[in-house]
């Protein structure tokens, strides 16, 4: 069995229940993200790369959603 641990502290990472979950989080996927089984503590860096990760995501969802994607195609 292994852990794999997010840390991060309040008030400095955040100040409610919701955001310091979602920082702890960032820091158990990075921990994850290097084969688990290890302890780190949130950085201001993960919480730019976990916003861009979702703009990532969301950003052809909305294009979707906003009918703004034409295809072309050829025989």
């Amino acid at each position: 069995m292994t852990a794999s641990i997010g840390i991060c502290s309040f008030p400095t990472d955040g100040t409610d229940c919701g955001e310091l979950m979602q920082r702890a989080d960032a820091a158990t996927a990075k921990v994850k993200a290097r084969g688990g089984n290890g302890v780190q503590f949130f950085e201001s860096a993960m919480n730019r790369e976990e916003q861009r990760r979702l703009e990532i995501e969301t950003e052809p969802r909305k294009a979707i959603y906003d009918d703004q994607l034409l295809l072309h195609s050829s025989p």
